[in-house]
């Protein structure tokens, strides 16, 4: 055996001769890594520093403005028709052939006016209320006289208005006849030449022309008895602004708008689709009447001119429950202070608030998250 060497169970280990050295290697290579874990931990990257040394939030504001917060209310529309009344006029004892045209489509009957002619012969407009079941000569007397002398009258001829139809009363049909181009046949108000209309003044919707052949369904002309209209479709909210006499544009398809105003505004009900919504019910002015009548879609715009208010972004508007507030800026040193508002309206990402004591313009509020 050699000697600095041990056997152990057949094999040889060689002494160390230094234990010591080793020893303290082993304790310097620990330290070493010891102070590589300590100084890794001391280290921190620059932008780790500065997000850690950051404030939590950066207050974002923005100031409170007396601007008009409020979007063109546009509606589109629908062309209805009005209720139609057909007059008919026929030719006792002879063949119904319209003659001669005198009422024109989209202009008024007058009582007094003449409808058209009728083979050769005038048919003139009354009103309904007067009981037309005969024809009236100088004595006859009833309540279909008095009704007669009463309309007369109207026209500003000068009548007694009693029971009795007198010379004086057939005078003034007469003048009444020959101021429409026209002679009186006879020495009686025939009542096959008069036709009742119920208030006078109805647009005249349709004509029949010359050479018409009338009877049955066919009539000398129709009279609107309410005049066609404009129905559009409100939300709810836009029907709160709406109300019936409010001014209007109207036009129809790529026509220039006319005014007019709101008729009827109706109630909330649902449409086919199940959407609540509002029906408005505008009226068509005159110089729109043939753009209606050609069926081109229809639209209404408001007039009304919105007031400046106070304003906030939409963003600043919070909420808690059922209460909005806006949280108010008070300085670097104070913490923002809340103030309840009120949203009268919402457009272009803006705010319009209800007036308050608690917010002035300028004040800055917070839109930040």
């Amino acid at each position: 055996m050699i000697r600095g060497e041990v056997e152990t169970g057949g094999f040889r280990l060689r002494r160390v001769r230094r234990p010591g050295v080793v020893v303290a290697f082993v304790i310097l290579m620990v330290a070493l890594i010891a102070g590589a874990f300590v100084a890794g931990a001391l280290l921190v990257n620059p932008a780790d520093r500065a997000a850690a040394q950051a404030p939590d939030s950066i207050p974002v504001t923005y100031p409170v403005e007396e601007r008009v917060v409020a979007e063109q209310l546009r509606l589109p529309g629908a062309y209805r028709e009005g209720a139609r009344l057909a007059l008919h006029a026929g030719a006792p004892g002879g063949i119904a052939v319209v003659s001669r045209v005198t009422a024109t489509a989209g202009t008024p009957l007058n009582w007094g006016d003449v409808v058209g002619e009728v083979s050769g012969r005038p048919r003139l407009a009354v009103p309904a209320s007067i009981p037309l079941f005969r024809d009236i000569a100088v004595g006859d007397v009833g309540a279909d006289v008095e009704a007669m002398e009463g309309f007369l009258a109207t026209l500003g001829y000068d009548v007694y208005v009693d029971h009795e139809f007198e010379e004086r009363s057939l005078w003034a049909v007469e003048a009444w006849y020959e101021a429409r181009g026209y002679e009186l046949d006879g020495s009686a108000v025939v009542i096959g030449e008069l036709i009742g209309t119920p208030h006078g003044g109805e647009t005249v919707a349709s004509v029949a022309p010359v050479g018409t052949r009338l009877g049955g369904e066919t009539p000398l002309v129709e009279i609107e008895t309410t005049p066609p209209v404009v129905v559009a479709r409100a939300t709810v909210i836009q029907a709160q602004e709406l109300q019936p006499g409010q001014p209007v544009r109207l036009s129809f398809g790529a026509g220039a708008p006319a005014e007019t105003v709101i008729a009827s505004v109706g109630a909330p009900v649902a449409d086919e689709s199940g959407a609540i919504g509002v029906d408005v019910t505008v009226t068509i002015p005159a110089a729109l009447a043939v753009d209606a009548a050609a069926g081109r879609p229809a639209l209404v715009e408001d007039m009304t001119a919105a007031e400046p208010t106070l304003a906030v972004p939409v963003i600043a508007i919070r909420q808690e429950g059922a209460v909005s507030y806006v949280l108010v800026d008070a300085g670097a040193d104070d913490p923002a202070r809340r103030v309840e508002v009120r949203v009268t309206a919402q457009a272009s990402g803006w705010a319009a608030l209800a007036p308050t004591d608690a917010l002035t313009e300028g004040d800055l509020v917070s839109v930040a998250p």
